[in-house]
């Protein structure tokens, strides 16, 4: 078996070792024996840190560059990120809030929850389109602003259960992409 690393970059560089991607004390990783190719390797992230830097008045202001990478999605950086970029088939790991753009509503927060999103790049849910192309396009460690068309969010007819989107809702995602592993789908004629 192959060892699968996660590669990301945070505030202080330095490198530290999650088991699985789960337990974390005081900012150590778990040590319980576990082989190495069941750890993932991440640097100084948010989610080893303790969250994003903003508050909970609605999206952050960001006034770097817009980057068109869509239509339908535009992103805009607040930390850069080092490395490559997950291609199709990767598994990338990620915190977000999310808000719809017209009332600035919050209908998520991986962060507050304290629960590490996995999104595996070409597999992903309908309404996380938007969000898959946005993550494409960034390095390990790296967190954006995205504003994503209602057409890759959450469609003409909303949600109404969880989590309560309405019709045609632009979404505004802060995402950090924690790391990502590169394994690709491997198909058996």
């Amino acid at each position: 078996m192959e060892k699968e690393t996660i590669s990301s970059l945070g505030q202080d560089g330095d490198n530290e070792i999650i088991s699985n991607a789960s337990s974390v004390k005081d900012g150590e990783p778990r040590r319980d024996g576990q082989d190495v190719e069941d750890e993932i390797v991440t640097e100084g992230s948010a989610f080893v840190h303790g969250g994003p830097s903003q508050d909970d008045n609605g999206p952050p202001k960001v006034d770097t560059e817009v980057e068109v990478l869509h239509e339908k999605v535009t992103k805009q950086i607040i930390k850069e990120g080092h490395g490559n970029k997950p291609t199709k088939y990767s598994t990338c790991f990620l915190h977000y809030k999310a808000w719809t753009e017209s009332t600035q509503h919050k209908f998520e927060d991986t962060w507050q929850e304290l629960q590490l999103i996995e999104l595996v790049i070409g597999k992903e849910k309908k309404e996380m389109t938007g969000l898959a192309i946005g993550l494409t396009s960034m390095k390990a460690g790296e967190r954006a602003l995205l504003h994503v068309g209602w057409e890759l969010g959450y469609g003409e007819e909303g949600s109404f259960s969880f989590p309560n989107v309405p019709p045609k809702a632009d979404i505004i995602y802060e995402v950090e992409l924690v790391g990502f592993d590169e394994t690709k789908e491997v198909s058996i004629h």
